[in-house]
């Protein structure tokens, strides 16, 4: 099954509506609808978003079977780089406070 089937279906399962998960995720109608019918990929943020907001994980959403490997292998390393964005983001954030702090200071 595809991500967006997966999502599809746990949505489905929960009674929920496009405009109920668009919301909770902060994403619009239009793109969930595309993201189902698989014609938009979402970024590792907004899936992990759509993954807690219908109760499961990403690797749930992702699957691990033999058809979806490559797609699995796709998503993994968009997390594993959005991780290193964030940590380099933090890391930065930290050196301008400590300049700040200095500045201050002064």
């Amino acid at each position: 099954m595809s991500i967006g089937a997966e999502i599809r279906s746990r949505r489905l399962a929960r009674k929920w509506s496009f405009a109920k998960l668009a919301k909770a995720v902060g994403i619009t109608k239009g793109y969930l609808w595309k993201v189902e019918k698989d014609r938009a990929s979402p970024t590792a943020v907004t899936l992990a978003r759509i993954a807690a907001a219908l109760g499961t994980t990403t690797s749930t959403l992702l699957g691990d079977d033999a058809a979806h490997t490559e797609d699995v292998a796709y998503w993994r390393t968009r997390a594993e780089l959005a991780e290193r964005s964030l940590a380099t983001i933090l890391s930065t954030a930290q050196d301008a406070l400590a300049v700040a702090r200095s500045l201050v200071a002064g």
